[in-house]
């Protein structure tokens, strides 16, 4: 910088009249932006002639080196601007016949807001220059080569050790390694800890002594500082530098350097990797972590290939099982076998149900990005405890098939588990179970009951978003052959003045009624009710008031079906 600025100066000097030297002086940051470097605003001079003192201020705007530095090393702790803090001193230098150093005293590379010098002469300047005049010292060439042979040395020790390290990694990979033992041999050679996280920030992989704290820790500074969610805009991921950060766990302080996992623009999580604050992470470190992902991010594909092949093959098999595309019973249990699926025992068989509200308002992509969502959690939540269950998409839906030898009860609360789970997608899932499947024939039968047990939460608005066809008894089979709304209007009408009763005077002669209808004995309604008699007979001829014939069995009949939708449509 100094040699460009000098010879410039020397240049201008020599072929130019000039009426000033400090006109020279300021003409020399004309050329300066011209020859790309960057702008010089808000110059400054003070110039003594008579004792060739001076002291120039200035602005540099766009500078090159700040930019750069930015774009390929991140923040500096210190100013970046090298090449034109020591041209503005070469050229001034020239022109003034007085050795002239500049200073940076802001950098944008220091995150400051923009990138300020000072220059003065050396008597000026006094002990606050001493620490940059090394810098200017000239050199003999043989130093000079010397200097630029123990670089290049150094440099093809990177250079041997990094294609060492690349090459342990690709191996690693090759003869299938788990993500526990590359996480082991990255922290072996990065020679510090490594915690390993998928892009929901859950831990995979750790290789380090630590509590709690620090993850909890991490976690925090990624949703901070990368602005992290379960929706993340993945379109991002490619531009996230290396972020470097402080952490303090078990009264330590730690330097630790954080990397995206990526491929592409799919974001597939983060490597973090932490060195004791006494042990300084150096650019070769952060080139292994480099390394390092790229390597997570092959195993993490090779995983989700095998993954994808496998749920292709159970999709095939529930193909051919639901449309009975087999040659043999035979054949289709030992197909399902190698799926490690047991046909031979019963099954539940469920579908799942995605309600996005209003559909104009969010797109098909993120409606993929949501269903992939519910699957992937339903497919670990449910196989985590039962691994021959089988969850896959299916017609629009998401296929459950669960043995049945889990009880109604637990499998029921197991999926109120996972509808709580996914409360924080803002989305409503509803799951129909049909029966029981005991023959290969009964499994796609048993689908469409699930499906149909949607359509009855749906249609009745259920706040209960779970409904197994087999609890509607009889009630089922008329609710798939009539209208909705012919049958709520049949119910209000029947049911209006008991109802418009209970409303007004808080009370209950509905229960009464189910009860009365479900044992059809005075005495025996009176027991289970935990009723007096005349209480019950004061109640039941409240209800005939009403003009409802209890003695009627057509009017009875009504009545059961009336509640039995009330009850639906209520729960």
């Amino acid at each position: 910088g100094w040699q460009l600025g000098y010879n410039d100066g020397v240049i201008l000097k020599e072929n130019c009249l000039w009426d000033s030297e400090e006109e020279c002086i300021l003409a020399g940051a004309n050329l300066f932006a011209f020859e790309g470097f960057a702008r010089v605003l808000d110059e400054v001079i003070i110039f003594d002639h008579e004792n060739r003192n001076l002291i120039k201020k200035g602005t540099f705007l766009n500078s090159f080196e700040a930019d750069q530095h930015i774009q390929f090393f991140g923040k500096s702790d210190h100013p970046v601007c090298w090449l034109l803090i020591g041209y503005a001193g070469g050229y001034v230098s020239s022109v003034l016949g007085e050795k002239v150093y500049f200073i940076e005293t802001k950098c944008k590379a220091k995150g400051d807001p923009v990138c300020e010098f000072e220059g003065r002469t050396l008597p000026q300047w006094g002990d606050l220059i001493d620490s940059e005049l090394p810098f200017y010292e000239d050199i003999t060439i043989n130093q000079e080569l010397d200097e630029a042979y123990q670089r290049i040395q150094e440099q093809n020790r990177k250079l041997e050790r990094s294609l060492s390290i690349h090459q342990k990694l690709y191996h690693l990979v090759v003869h299938g390694e788990d993500m526990a033992g590359i996480t082991k041999a990255v922290a072996q050679m990065f020679r510090g800890g490594i915690i390993l996280f998928d892009r929901k920030l859950k831990v995979l992989a750790s290789e380090i002594n630590t509590d709690q704290g620090m993850i909890k820790e991490l976690k925090s500074i990624l949703t901070k500082n990368l602005s992290f969610g379960t929706m993340l805009d993945l379109s991002i991921v490619n531009n996230i530098l290396p972020l470097t950060v402080h952490l303090s766990s078990d009264n330590h302080d730690y330097h630790c350097v954080i990397l995206p996992i990526a491929t592409g623009e799919e974001l597939l999580g983060f490597i973090a990797g932490i060195h004791e604050i006494s042990i300084e992470i150096e650019q070769e470190s952060i080139v292994l972590l480099q390394r390092a992902a790229s390597t997570y991010a092959l195993n993490i594909i090779r995983e989700k290939q095998i993954i994808d092949l496998k749920n292709q093959f159970i999709s095939d098999f529930i193909d051919s099982l639901f449309h009975k595309k087999y040659s043999s019973i035979d054949f289709l249990i030992g197909w399902g076998e190698r799926l490690g699926f047991d046909l031979r025992i019963p099954h539940y068989v469920l579908a799942m149900d995605i309600d996005y509200g209003d559909s104009g308002a969010i797109s098909s992509e993120k409606r993929i990005l949501l269903k992939q969502e519910v699957l992937e959690t339903a497919r670990k939540l449910l196989t985590s405890g039962c691994s021959s269950a089988m969850c896959l998409e299916f017609q629009e839906r998401i296929l459950v098939i669960f043995p049945s030898s889990k009880k109604k009860e637990d499998l029921t609360c197991l999926l109120n588990k996972l509808i709580s789970k996914l409360s924080y997608l803002k989305c409503v899932i509803s799951i129909g179970c049909g029966s029981i499947a005991h023959e290969a024939e009964d499994y796609y039968q048993s689908y469409l009951q699930a499906c149909k047990a949607i359509r009855i939460i749906k249609s009745f608005d259920k706040k209960e978003r779970i409904i197994f066809l087999d609890d509607l008894g009889s009630l089922a089979l008329l609710l798939d052959v009539s209208s909705d709304h012919d049958l709520l209007q049949f119910m209000h009408k029947k049911l209006e003045p008991i109802l418009s009763y209970d409303l007004k005077n808080h009370s209950d002669l509905i229960i009464t009624l189910e009860q009365y209808l479900n044992y059809s004995n005075i005495n025996e309604t009176s027991r289970r009710a935990n009723l007096s008699l005349s209480g019950l007979k004061y109640r039941l001829n409240k209800i005939k008031d009403f003009g409802y014939n209890l003695n009627s069995p057509e009017e009875i009949f009504e009545l059961q079906l009336a509640v039995k939708l009330y009850k639906l449509s209520s729960e």
